[in-house]
């Protein structure tokens, strides 16, 4: 099996892909060290990351996958998502305060693009979108010298949208008018990117 990092933005379907991963039996971690490594800390060089564990970066990778979600949908998510802890770790990479935009989704926007380029420097070998998961599965076996891929468990093959938060209040979908009120910056930020991954 090649040695294999996934990355990308948090909320981009990490998870999903480690269920799919397990649910086909094959050795793979969510946000710990193996074979394949599937974390979004792994956009950045870190002497420890949130979860405690030690640098992933140490060792030979055969290759880095970059995983993205539709802008819209992951910003969203993020902002209502991702805990506490984990917006003040990355500024040290980032710079952006949570508490200098408007709302919490303004700064999510503006997160997105900043990680994503962070995933970008370290210059993947493939690139693919959660939302193809189904279509995209044998590529991954093949690039992971695993053989020939089984069918994927349809839980993980079919997208879930937003969903809820954990307090289990619906989260609300963002547009791009609302994206376009923040300014020209984020919006065009982001809209460049969308456009760069196949987003529409």
């Amino acid at each position: 099996m090649q040695q294999i990092i996934v990355t990308g933005c948090p909320r981009s379907g990490t998870r999903r892909l480690h269920a799919a991963f397990g649910q086909a039996k094959v050795n793979a971690s969510h946000e710990s060290d193996n074979d394949l490594t599937i974390s979004c800390f792994l956009a950045v060089d870190e002497d420890a990351y949130p979860t405690g564990h030690a640098p992933y970066w140490d060792r030979e990778v055969d290759e880095i996958w970059h995983i993205t979600r539709h802008p819209l949908d992951c910003i969203a998510s993020m902002a209502a998502r991702i805990p506490h802890h984990f917006w003040v770790w990355q500024l040290q990479f980032t710079g952006l305060h949570p508490g200098r935009f408007r709302s919490r989704r303004e700064f999510a926007a503006h997160f997105w693009v900043a990680w994503n380029e962070y995933v970008e420097e370290r210059r993947p070998d493939w690139r693919f979108r959660v939302e193809d998961m189904e279509q995209v599965w044998p590529e991954m076996w093949k690039r992971a010298g695993l053989g020939e891929a089984p069918p994927i468990d349809p839980r993980s093959a079919e997208y879930q949208g937003l969903g809820r938060d954990d307090a289990g209040e619906t989260i609300y979908p963002l547009t791009w008018e609302e994206l376009g009120s923040w300014g020209p910056t984020v919006h065009d930020g982001v809209r460049r990117k969308a456009d760069e991954y196949g987003y529409e």
